[in-house]
C-alpha cells in the first residue's frame, strides 16, 4: 500500500525519555489523531486500572476489565495480523509478569503486540502496520 510511504514521524520531544508513560501516550495519541485514516478512528486505549480505588476496580472487572492489557489497541487487520497493541513504558521499565502472559496470550491469536518507550517508535509501529493492510 502506497498511502503511508512518505509518511514519516517527526520528532515530537527531544527530551521525550524523562516523560511519564500518560505524556508519552498522550503525545502519540495526539500525534496520530492528525493522520487522516478512518480506520484510525476505531483505535482506543485501555485504561489502567492499578491506581484506582478497590469499588472501581471491582465494577471494571464485573463489565470485563482485565489486568495486564496494552494501552492501546488499533482493531484492524494488517498482513497476517488481526489487530496491532501497544505497551507504553518508560525507558527501562519493563513490563510486569501478567502484562507478558497477556502479551503472548495476543499474539496466539493473531495480534501484532510492542512495547514501545516513546511516541515517535510508536507512529512508526502504527505507520508500517497501515502499510500492511490490504486495499
Amino acid at each position: 500500500m502506497t498511502r503511508y510511504r512518505n509518511i514519516r514521524a517527526v520528532p515530537l520531544a527531544s527530551s521525550e525519555s524523562q516523560l511519564s508513560e500518560h505524556q508519552i501516550q498522550a503525545a502519540f495519541v495526539k500525534a496520530i489523531n492528525q493522520i487522516p485514516d478512518p480506520c484510525l478512528q476505531t483505535a482506543f486505549a485501555i485504561p489502567n486500572a492499578a491506581k484506582r480505588s478497590f469499588t472501581l476496580m471491582n465494577s471494571l472487572r464485573a463489565e470485563g476489565f482485565r489486568t495486564g492489557m496494552p494501552d492501546w489497541c488499533l482493531p484492524v487487520p494488517a498482513g497476517p495480523y488481526n489487530c496491532l497493541w501497544i505497551e507504553f513504558k518508560v525507558p527501562k521499565k519493563k513490563p510486569t509478569p501478567e502484562q507478558l502472559a497477556v502479551h503472548d496470550q495476543l499474539r496466539k491469536v493473531g495480534g501484532l503486540v510492542y512495547v514501545l518507550t516513546s511516541a515517535d517508535a510508536a507512529i512508526e509501529v502504527v505507520l508500517s502496520y497501515l502499510r500492511q493492510r490490504a486495499v
